[in-house]
């Protein structure tokens, strides 16, 4: 009974010293220095991503809002049109 647990608990200390060297190791490549050229090709391939989601989603939103706003207003445009207001404007006494 006490040998699995013996195991057990040697294998979450091993894990435990391992982990930090581990991290040691992996964080010491040395990273390869890019040109200016590489990093503008990298940059534009970010942007035209980041501007294809903007788009993307920016007609989605379109429409969107088309679906939910144009047709009220149609209404109110239609339904002013075929009732003319009948009604006189005032008229300012002081610009005769």
């Amino acid at each position: 009974m006490h040998v699995p647990y013996l195991m057990c608990l040697s294998k979450k200390i091993s894990g435990f010293l391992l982990l930090p060297l581990w991290l040691l190791f992996s964080c010491h490549k040395d990273a390869k220095e890019l040109s200016p050229q590489e990093i503008e090709v990298k940059v534009e391939a970010i942007v035209k991503q980041k501007e294809e989601k903007l788009r993307k989603e920016s007609l989605d939103d379109l429409n969107h809002r088309l679906s939910i706003e144009l047709k009220p207003k149609i209404d109110s445009i239609l339904k002013r049109t075929a009732q003319p207001n009948t009604e006189l404007p005032e008229l300012d006494t002081l610009n005769f």
